[in-house]
């Protein structure tokens, strides 16, 4: 009886044990779970994000904006900038679309999704009102004293002059007056790809899985264009495609050992492009870079040049933000047709890399 009773506590220990085994196996998160918890991660991520990109409404082509505050300059380009005032402006994202391939450990995704909004041109001319304090005045006073002696007259020549002078006191003011506008809509589709590692094993997919590696982003115009990026170098930290012809989309960068530009420094941009697009003014294509993080939260935007008409567009920018969030740095390629022409089609091509200034 003993010995039944001993052959009954260790089948239930048995089964106890079994039981518990196989359970852990079943709480390892689904599938479904996993996709689940990579798409939010990957949408959420501000080294996969847009956020800076809108200018928000027409400005200046040479602008900082900040929450403090905002600042302009002047341009160098051989086209007249400084009447006209242009900004995308961007009013929704309309679709998402996502690939998953999971394996165990790693999975690999293809983001593309589409926003679209308004490119908005307004001209203006500039009035100069000047505004005058104190007028300017002189008033010269001559005295001469003269005595009779003698029937002779003897002049006593004693001048007094007395001159006053006020120095003109103005004040110049500027004054832009809106004359036309011209809005286009636009669409764009983005593509960026994103690896993921599982570097815990828990029932938890949120915790399990990181962002290790993204490409660069790109953002191209749904129409067919000859209108391309072809090279971007950026203080010589990113040289982006670093060999000629490659595919930017198959450039990773560690996620979490971003590219790195230095607080308080001055960084030189050199961008290639391709245009077989004609305009009546040469160079037929503007370089914009957005750098920053978000409309009144640390951007700028600065024009660059192509002084020599020869697709290679040049400039500078100083990094005088810094902290533990990413910058995203955009290289913004529009046709001046887009610009210019009231009745052009918008044409424009866009990469973004992400940066830390630490």
């Amino acid at each position: 009886m003993k010995r039944l009773v001993l052959i009954y506590c260790l089948t239930l220990i048995f089964l106890a044990v079994s039981c518990s085994k196989t359970e852990k196996i079943y709480l390892l998160p689904e599938r479904q779970e996993i996709e689940n918890a990579l798409i939010f991660k990957a949408l959420n991520d501000e080294a996969m994000s847009i956020k800076g990109l809108d200018d928000g409404k027409p400005r200046l082509n040479n602008y900082v904006s900040s929450a403090l505050g905002k600042s302009t300059s002047n341009d160098t380009l051989p086209l007249d900038y400084s009447k006209i005032k242009f900004g995308r402006i961007i009013s929704q994202i309309s679709d998402t679309a996502i690939l998953c391939d999971i394996h165990w450990d790693s999975a690999f995704i293809d983001l593309k999704y589409y926003f679209k909004g308004i490119f908005k041109t307004v001209r203006y001319d500039s009035i100069k009102t000047v505004s005058y304090i104190d007028s300017t005045w002189q008033d010269t006073e001559i005295t001469i004293d003269s005595t009779l002696s003698d029937t002779i007259w003897v002049y006593d020549t004693t001048y007094t002059i007395v001159t006053h002078t006020d120095t003109i006191d103005s004040t110049v003011i500027w004054n832009f007056v809106k004359i036309d506008s011209s809005t286009k809509d636009f669409t764009h589709t983005t593509h960026q790809k994103a690896i993921f590692l599982r570097d815990q094993n828990t029932n938890n997919a949120d915790k399990d899985w990181k962002l290790k590696y993204v490409t660069p982003l790109v953002i191209q115009n749904n129409l067919d264009t000859l209108l391309n990026i072809k090279h971007v170098n950026i203080a010589s930290v990113v040289d982006l495609p670093s060999i000629s012809g490659a595919d930017q989309l198959q450039t990773f960068y560690n996620r979490e050992n971003l590219p790195l530009l230095s607080f308080n420094t001055t960084i030189s941009v050199d961008v290639d492009v391709q245009n077989y697009s004609s305009f009546v003014y040469d160079p037929g294509e503007l370089v914009l870079i957005h750098f920053g993080r978000e409309i009144n939260v640390d951007k700028k935007r600065v024009a660059l040049s192509d002084s020599n008409n020869d697709g290679t567009h040049t400039g500078s920018f100083t990094v005088d933000s810094h902290g533990e969030k990413i910058y995203r740095l955009f290289v913004d390629l529009i046709d001046l047709e887009t610009i210019f022409t009231s009745n052009g089609e918008y044409n424009s091509e866009i990469w973004m890399i992400p940066f830390r200034v630490p």
